[in-house]
C-alpha cells in the first residue's frame, strides 16, 4: 500500500474503472487500508493486483465455502451473504483461454453484487471501453 499515494495522485484509477461512482468507492477503501483504519488483507490483494496489471479469474460456480462466519469471527459475523455459501464442482479438463481481456459485464456484477456499488449501466461502461480500445 504504500505506493498508494502514487497510484492516487496520478490518477492510475481513473483509467483503470471508468466510472466516478467505483472510482470513489475504491479510493475510499485504499486511503482507509493506506491510513491504517481498515485491517483486512483482501483489499491490500485487489491493490496490488491492479497496480501489477493483473486479472481475477471468477468461475461460474462457488468452488469454496466460508464457513468462519460466527460470533468469535475477527471480520465476520454470522448473518453475511456470503458465508456458509453452497459449492459447486470444479469441471475438467480446463480449457485455456485464447486471449486474456477485461470483463464489463463480469465487472459490473461484482461491483452490485458483492461491493454494492451502483456503477453506470454496462452500455456505458462497453461504450467507454470501446472507445479506449478495451
Amino acid at each position: 500500500m504504500k505506493v498508494w499515494p502514487k497510484m492516487r495522485d496520478g490518477g492510475r484509477l481513473c483509467k483503470l474503472l471508468f466510472d466516478k461512482r467505483v472510482i470513489s468507492y475504491w479510493t475510499n477503501i485504499f486511503e482507509r487500508v493506506y491510513k491504517g483504519e481498515i485491517d483486512t488483507w483482501d483489499y491490500q490483494w485487489l491493490f496490488a493486483c491492479w497496480i501489477q496489471n493483473g486479472h481475477n479469474i471468477l468461475p461460474n460456480v462457488n468452488l469454496v465455502s466460508n464457513i468462519g462466519f460466527n460470533m468469535e469471527a475477527t471480520h465476520t459475523t454470522p448473518q453475511r451473504k456470503f458465508g456458509n455459501m453452497r459449492t459447486g464442482p470444479m469441471i475438467f479438463p480446463l480449457g485455456r483461454p485464447s486471449c486474456v481481456l477485461r470483463d464489463a459485464q463480469a465487472d459490473h456484477y461484482t461491483e452490485t453484487r458483492h461491493y454494492f456499488i451502483m456503477p453506470l449501466p454496462i452500455k456505458v461502461l462497453n461504450v467507454g471501453r470501446n472507445l479506449l480500445g478495451m
